[in-house]
């Protein structure tokens, strides 16, 4: 690619973050988007067909960048550093594709990447299955959390977010937590009233067999 193909293309990309401040990617046609990037329509149909020819490469570029950060090369919590990082750099670009649903190619293409090396980090002796509905319960609470620090004007650093993070991960994944609210409720000086339930439900780290047993 050479430069001048790049300076239009990023002209374009350019245009189209900024109209996506003010609508959604379905009601953006080529004319406008052009009007505002200042080029013209042949120029654009010269790379692109549609609007969303144009996401699409923009959200494979931001995969590129951010899958590089995954596997961490010494820690987890040096990984999700340099992905934060990368977050907080590129604040109006990671706001915008995080906060709305334009890609949902970006978003599956990212989870598959995580996952897998998730698994690594931290399977060890749990079953695929509950593994697989560990880590899709860490995922959205780690992604609520990011896009709340991210919408944030003063955020916390990416370092210690990322710390964070990864504390919240390594109690989830924890095989010898089974039931980590009871846990958490037993070992709390005190039980606000509607918890009190939870405490006298089942003894910490009863199976299933002991929970339905009949005296």
């Amino acid at each position: 690619m050479n430069q001048r193909t790049r300076f239009t293309k990023q002209l374009l990309k350019t245009s189209l973050l900024d109209m996506l401040r003010e609508k959604s990617i379905h009601k953006i046609s080529v004319r406008e988007l052009c009007q505002n990037a200042g080029v013209n329509r042949s120029t654009f149909y010269k790379y692109y067909e549609t609007p969303y020819d144009l996401m699409s490469e923009l959200c494979s570029e931001v995969y590129e960048d951010v899958v590089e950060f995954f596997p961490p090369t010494n820690s987890i919590a040096k990984g999700l550093e340099k992905l934060l990082c990368y977050y907080n750099k590129n604040l109006a670009i990671s706001r915008l594709l995080l906060n709305n649903s334009f890609d949902s190619t970006l978003q599956q293409r990212l989870f598959d990447t995580i996952y897998q090396n998730a698994r690594t980090a931290y399977q060890k002796d749990m079953t695929d299955t509950r593994f697989d509905y560990v880590f899709r319960y860490c995922h959205a609470g780690a992604r609520a959390i990011i896009l709340h620090w991210l919408n944030k004007e003063e955020r916390e650093s990416p370092a210690e977010m990322a710390l964070l993070l990864e504390k919240l991960f390594s109690h989830c994944f924890d095989v010898k937590q089974p039931f980590l609210l009871q846990n958490v409720i037993a070992q709390s000086t005190s039980t606000p009233p509607h918890c009190e339930f939870l405490r006298q439900a089942t003894p910490v780290g009863a199976t299933c067999e002991e929970k339905t047993a009949k005296p």
